[in-house]
């Protein structure tokens, strides 16, 4: 993948070595053929646009938790949709609303297809859903303009800051449009008077309590599927095995993540709830994947 001209290496080339193995290294045989990150399926689908673009969106959905498969994002998506048909809109608007402006911005090919701009646009799908859930109420139509509004523009940052990033650290620059996205517009809603965005009251604090440690056993992938604003039993189920059938490994390292959260958290003494509930965990259960499974 290596480029044949002395100009900086594209977002995509720097970028592709560690969530777009190269082919050749994925030939596995018989019950594990759908491992891997379905290299064959991009070439495929290059000269089938709405194919790809379905492939690319469902691709941009693993992405988050370091997984470049569309089967894995398709999983990830219904995992969603369980636990809140809202949740799975706003994310399925806000991915396919990023990718189609990279398009727009005729990015590049291979960026695109495996996810990389789809991605951001997931998280602030997500984080939208979530917050207006709390605040306005879900389905309210402001939200989902702002989602589409707003996951377009992180293709933007990551085409071109992301690309000054990648180009001058060698850093993957994976959730910098998500933050350079979400963060100013929370604060203009925090700050700004206007009547269209409620962020709803601020959540009552944990109760304090005993340990529970069938509970606590029973979290620990939690915070696996907490990357993706679920805690529901079948959707931590299907997220766990989305990440499985992709990256076997990563599934493991994760689950690892989760257990020294809930080591951690108990170390400082944590509330039970904020244990049970993996809000502690995704952050651990990202760092361990990308650590231990990807870089």
């Amino acid at each position: 993948m290596a480029t044949t001209t002395d100009e900086p290496l594209p977002l995509h080339e720097l970028i592709s070595r560690i969530l777009a193995p190269e082919p050749s290294f994925q030939k596995p045989k018989g019950l594990l053929a759908g491992l891997g990150t379905m290299q064959a399926l991009n070439q495929r689908l290059a000269n089938q646009p709405l194919l790809d673009f379905i492939n690319a969106t469902l691709r941009g959905i693993s992405q988050v938790i370091f997984v470049n498969n569309p089967l894995s994002g398709l999983l990830i998506l219904a995992a969603m949709f369980i636990q809140s048909p809202w949740l799975g809109g706003m994310s399925l608007v806000g991915t396919a609303s990023a990718t189609l402006m990279a398009i727009v911005l005729k990015a590049n090919p291979g960026a695109i297809q495996n996810g990389i701009f789809g991605l951001n646009g997931m998280l602030v799908g997500a984080a939208m859903a979530f917050f207006g859930a709390f605040g306005n109420g879900a389905w309210n139509p402001v939200w989902a303009i702002a989602v589409i509004i707003l996951s377009a523009l992180t293709a933007v940052v990551m085409e071109t800051v992301g690309t000054w990033f990648a180009t001058r650290f060698r850093v993957a620059p994976l959730g910098i449009p998500f933050n350079g996205v979400m963060l100013p517009f929370l604060l203009l809603l925090a700050f700004v008077p206007q009547p269209f965005f409620d962020l709803g009251p601020p959540p009552p604090p944990f109760p304090a309590g005993a340990i529970d440690g069938f509970r606590l056993v029973q979290s620990l992938p939690i915070g696996l599927a907490q990357v993706f604003f679920s805690d529901k039993l079948v959707s931590v189920g299907l997220v766990l095995l989305g990440v499985a059938i992709c990256t076997p490994i990563g599934a493991v390292v994760g689950l690892l993540g989760c257990a020294m959260y809930l080591l951690a958290g108990l170390l400082l003494g944590a509330k039970p709830d904020q244990l049970y509930t993996g809000l502690w965990g995704y952050n651990a259960a990202l760092t361990a994947t990308a650590i231990g499974g990807v870089f």
